[in-house]
């Protein structure tokens, strides 16, 4: 809601700008402050991506902010790079209007601003939401299920297996399981508890597994 809030507003101030234009001043100072403002968020937002990279491995860089549970990492991503692009926009909208003269520009790079908030609102809200409501498991979670039951002698085949990310680093399983028939009672409990624990073993963050 801050950022739809802020750059509705943003948008409002910059259309409002270029209708009636009015002449910059002390524009040194501005860019002075947004300069220092820039080096501030751009520090952050590196250390950020820095983190994105060792948790993403080999996955791709946009396929990881879809995909990743990491929803804090993910929001302050948004909120840092959406601050850096929005410095950037302020000091070229400042500077064309200050060598122009003409404080269009300025409005222009409001409305700029403004339509980048709202993207990033739009792209959070729509990433978060699905942690929300519940969203499947990273597929790799489902695949090394399937791969421990096929490895298994005890276990036949993977009837029926579903996930649900409950959180960051916190996923519940239920898996229903064909086990070979002339296994006893105990031994089938072995099965599940070795099963269990490869998977643990491989993807800790499944907290909860339901076997049938």
């Amino acid at each position: 809601m801050l950022f739809l809030g802020g750059g509705v507003f943003s948008i409002y101030e910059g259309i409002h700008k270029i209708r009636e234009p009015e002449p910059v001043e002390r524009v040194w100072l501005g860019v002075g402050i947004l300069a220092v403002s820039l080096l501030l968020e751009g520090g952050a937002t590196l250390s950020n991506i820095k983190e994105l990279n060792k948790r993403r491995g080999k996955k791709p860089f946009m396929k990881y902010l879809r995909d990743t549970t990491d929803s804090d990492l993910v929001v302050v991503f948004g909120e840092n790079s959406a601050a850096v692009l929005g410095l950037t926009l302020a000091i070229g909208a400042l500077g064309l209007a200050s060598a122009t003269g003409d404080g269009r520009w300025d409005g222009i790079g409001s409305a700029a601003i403004g339509l980048v908030l709202v993207g990033v609102a739009i792209f959070l809200a729509t990433e978060v939401s699905s942690l929300l409501l519940g969203e499947r498991a990273d597929p790799e979670v489902e695949t090394l299920a399937r791969k421990i039951v096929d490895e298994m002698p005890a276990l036949e085949r993977v009837l029926n297996l579903m996930t649900m990310q409950q959180g960051p680093g916190e996923v519940l399983m239920h898996v229903k399981i064909a086990f070979d028939p002339t296994l006893t009672i105990e031994q089938a409990c072995d099965a599940i508890n070795e099963f269990e624990a490869r998977r643990r073993k491989e993807r800790p963050e499944v907290r909860w597994v339901y076997v049938e």
